[in-house]
């Protein structure tokens, strides 16, 4: 009678695909070879906008310890009503030094922050951050803040700085209200030659026209 057999370890090709240990890494890197350049490189903006939505909001903007005190008293109802500069930089004089070495280091806090968050927006880009703007504001977060000089910039024909030089020069008035604004800049419009009137949409003219108003507004406060 044959006894028992005795079994050792069982030994697996280093080829058997059963047994092969594959890194995550691994294998998102042989799937990246995969793609065509098309949805690589869609596939990296939907890594990048996976970690942008789940960023915190935008840091706040306050980076003075005046305006944090300000905040601070608005918070605490310390002011209430009509915003009065005098009564608040007489509350401001009567703190002690220790209390507005706290404020001061509110201020250098957001100092820090915003300057980290404007760099990561250099970084990241206008076209990404509009579209994760856009899934916010359908989630109703609240959007992230961008940058002026990363906002897509409205396309002009000249049209809107020849008004701005009229209303600068005196010969639109904003003065007896936005009707009479309107009028007088329809009346420049019409001594316009065809060629030169590059801006065709009445929807677009509309909005000049209210630039115009809100640039003669200011320079008539001498903004």
């Amino acid at each position: 009678m044959q006894g028992p057999v005795k079994k050792g370890p069982i030994k697996y090709s280093a080829a058997s695909p059963e047994h092969t240990s594959v890194s995550p890494d691994h294998e998102r890197v042989q799937e990246s070879k995969l793609m065509s350049p098309e949805n690589h490189e869609e596939a990296k903006l939907e890594e990048l906008r996976a970690k942008l939505i789940a960023l915190p909001e935008s840091p706040k903007r306050v980076t003075s310890d005046y305006g944090c005190f300000i905040r601070h008293c608005y918070r605490n109802f310390a002011i209430t009503g009509k915003f009065e500069p005098k009564k608040v930089m007489d509350m401001w004089k009567a703190l002690s030094d220790a209390e507005r070495q706290q404020f001061k280091a509110e201020a250098d806090i957001n100092q820090s922050q915003l300057a980290e968050y404007d760099e990561w927006v250099q970084a990241v880009g206008s076209t990404i951050l509009l579209q994760i703007n856009g899934e916010r504001a359908l989630s109703g977060k609240k959007r992230l803040r961008i940058p002026a000089s990363l906002r897509p910039v409205r396309k002009s024909s000249g049209f809107r700085t020849f008004l701005e030089a009229k209303v600068a020069s005196g010969d639109v008035s904003t003065l007896d209200g936005l009707p009479a604004a309107r009028r007088r800049a329809r009346e420049l419009w019409r001594e316009l030659t065809p060629s030169q009137k590059a801006v065709r949409s009445i929807a677009l003219l509309r909005y000049y026209l209210r630039q115009c108003f809100l640039t003669g507004l200011l320079y008539s406060m001498g903004g």
